[in-house]
């Protein structure tokens, strides 16, 4: 057998593919023509001359991993980047609103789920196209570098995610509620995904059978996890608006009712106040000369977890508050028929100087 021959041999023993073989064998003056029939299997002689171009194995290059263009392999990371930091936003926001820990503007809770479309769309794109590539060269990388920044990136969004879930059960009477711990759960299953994908793309690739799976299904856990968080609040927008609307009709009837009683000088009777009353489903009851009781249906649970307001903390409860400084922000209630109970700050200061039959 001649050496160019115990080359290839040799060379394909080793795992070597026949591409690279052929690119060394032409680099070191191997005619085209020869080396197609020595790798056919046909006998070739060995040359009379230049046989200083015989090749040896030991001095051939070893074939790098291949790798995905920088231009693509930065445009993926820094994508995958932007959409993890606009979707912790959003699982938190849209988790704690579900949940009534707090409030939430909805148009905002809107902006950052496009923001979260915009930027994993793009990413999505880009990593099906590498996996793509990947059936035709099965130990393509997409590039080792950005790939450990990515890893470490995830490893603390792993880790803060961890700790945030920790602190939230252990805490979780002392403001924290259900919407941090559920949200902390989906960040840290989002990092855990993300940090498998990367850790068995740059650096799985004696373990191709796990790595494809893991490649395959990343996407697919992504979009499931996302899409059913945003349909449940999707379902939920229109009662949660309807909500919204509720207390935006119950404080412009705590405001009418307020203007009412400087007017009257008392308390406006049930009757009267059927005028003053912003829509219907709210009610209005006199509890004495000088509170009141205002009740409305809630589809939604929602409060302000933490938070206090000067009239709805304790909302629900035998504690009255006055009607001097009351927005749409302070009726946050448990779902049902729920009454929230006032007194007139007005007629309050002044009940001890009149004598008046109210």
């Amino acid at each position: 057998m001649t050496a160019i021959s115990d080359f290839i041999t040799q060379a394909r023993n080793s795992g070597i593919s026949d591409d690279v073989t052929r690119q060394a064998l032409e680099a070191q003056g191997w005619d085209k023509g020869t080396i197609d029939f020595a790798m056919s299997g046909i006998s070739v002689p060995s040359p009379e001359t230049n046989t200083d171009l015989t090749p040896q194995p030991q001095v051939m290059a070893q074939p790098k991993t291949p790798s995905l263009s920088p231009l693509m392999s930065a445009l993926q990371h820094v994508l995958l980047w932007f959409f993890m930091i606009a979707a912790s936003v959003s699982i938190f926001t849209i988790t704690s609103s579900l949940l009534g820990d707090m409030s939430s503007n909805m148009n905002w809770v809107i902006t950052a789920i496009a923001i979260v479309g915009l930027t994993f769309t793009p990413y999505a794109v880009l990593f099906a196209l590498y996996l793509s590539k990947l059936k035709a060269q099965p130990d393509m990388i997409p590039s080792k570098v950005w790939s450990t920044i990515t890893i470490c990136f995830f490893s603390l969004g792993a880790l803060g995610a961890a700790i945030t879930l920790l602190i939230a059960i252990i805490n979780n009477n002392e403001g924290y509620g259900n919407g941090t711990i559920l949200g902390a759960c989906i960040m840290l299953v989002l990092s855990v995904v993300i940090l498998l994908t990367y850790i068995f793309a740059a650096f799985g690739i004696k373990l191709s059978k796990a790595r494809k799976i893991i490649l395959t299904i990343s996407l697919p856990v992504i979009i499931t996890i996302l899409g059913g968080l945003f349909t449940v609040y999707f379902l939920n927008y229109g009662s949660a608006r309807a909500d919204a609307t509720t207390r935006i009709n119950l404080s412009t009837t705590v405001d009418n009712i307020r203007k009412e009683t400087l007017s009257l000088d008392r308390l406006p009777t049930a009757q009267e106040a059927a005028t003053l009353i912003a829509t219907n489903g709210i009610t209005y009851e006199k509890t004495d000369s000088t509170s009141y009781k205002i009740c409305a249906n809630f589809i939604t649970d929602s409060s302000r977890t933490g938070y206090y307001s000067y009239s709805s903390y304790g909302a629900n409860s035998d504690r009255t508050v006055d009607d001097s400084y009351i927005s749409e922000s302070d009726f946050y209630s448990k779902s049902g028929n729920r009454c929230f109970l006032l007194k007139s700050a007005y007629l309050s200061e002044n009940i001890y100087t009149r004598n008046t039959d109210l």
